[in-house]
């Protein structure tokens, strides 16, 4: 009841809530005072029983302090059992002008207690909406908007992982550069909206074929697959049927290919910009002998001087 009133001329005074340090303060003397009116005035109590009881919660109120936690119902509990066995207790000693005063100070806990308790649903609301929105802010900076597959920041940190795994471990990656042939002439031809869709399907059927990996997109029809210490052959075999498969968008039909180039992070373990450029060299490798296939990067030599 204590911690109540309190609460209630802070608020009045300053606009403020008890902040939780002060009322982790003032519980403990709340008990106390309870505890030295009781055994002070023995007229008001004349019963050990009587005592024991009014002692009892006082218990109650200095033992909410150690389990208090955020969003805790019980110390207002033990406000309310404080105020109820003290109305028990003193109640028949009382003229009518004290029991006046005593459901005053009834009503005023009642109000506090309810207005605390409701700001505290309203944070917890809060809170969530808070978290929700900063969950789909990190999801929109590593996500690719169209796709909703990983983006290029994302890549780059998976790389880096990669590149620190293999000199920890000795555990290789492979990077696979996935880039769309005669994707221009559907976009040109049939609109962007056909291209953009179309654009949709074959990241889910990257993200089908290559599951065990992390499919990327780095932005218009380019694409990238990492695997880990899994030979990259036949994930680019499987990876070159399932886009060259026709897809229907629509009303239309449509059918493109894919170049891959393919590079180690053993052959060269300095980064994500040259990972990339050797897998960029080995696709157009792919594009200049027919298109449609994939293609392994060389080493790097390291001349002699």
């Amino acid at each position: 009841m204590a911690v109540d009133l309190t609460a209630l001329l802070v608020t009045a005074a300053g606009g403020r809530t008890v902040p939780m340090y002060g009322a982790q303060l003032v519980y403990p003397v709340a008990g106390l005072l309870i505890m030295y009116a009781v055994f002070k005035y023995p007229t008001t109590a004349q019963h050990r029983s009587e005592r024991l009881r009014l002692g009892l919660d006082a218990a109650i109120v200095l033992v909410g302090v150690a389990t208090r936690r955020p969003f805790s119902v019980l110390p207002y509990g033990a406000s309310a059992a404080a105020f109820g066995l003290l109305v028990i207790v003193v109640g028949p000693d009382l003229d009518w002008r004290r029991w006046g005063v005593l459901a005053g100070t009834g009503v005023l806990l009642a109000l506090v207690t309810t207005r605390q308790l409701t700001a505290l649903r309203e944070n917890g609301h809060l809170l969530a909406r808070n978290r929700l929105l900063t969950e789909q802010l990190q999801h929109q900076a590593w996500h690719d908007e169209l796709t909703d597959l990983a983006n290029r920041a994302y890549l780059g940190r998976h790389v880096e992982e990669a590149i620190q795994r293999y000199t920890t471990t000795g555990a290789d990656t492979a990077l696979l550069l996935i880039d769309l042939d005669g994707f221009k002439a559907v976009n040109d031809t049939l609109g962007h909206e056909v291209g953009d869709r179309l654009l949709c399907e074959i990241a889910d059927r990257l993200v089908s074929v290559a599951h065990e990996g992390v499919v990327c997109r780095l932005g218009g029809d380019e694409f990238v697959v990492l695997i880990e210490r899994r030979p990259a052959g036949p994930l680019a075999d499987r990876l070159v049927r399932a886009v060259a498969a026709p897809a229907v968008i629509g009303a239309h039909t449509t059918r493109v290919g894919a170049s891959i180039g393919v590079a180690y992070i053993s052959h060269s373990p300095t980064g994500i910009v040259d990972l990339l450029r050797r897998a960029d060299a080995a696709m157009y490798a792919v594009k200049s002998a027919g298109k449609n296939n994939w293609r392994l990067s060389e080493p790097e030599r390291v001349s002699a001087s």
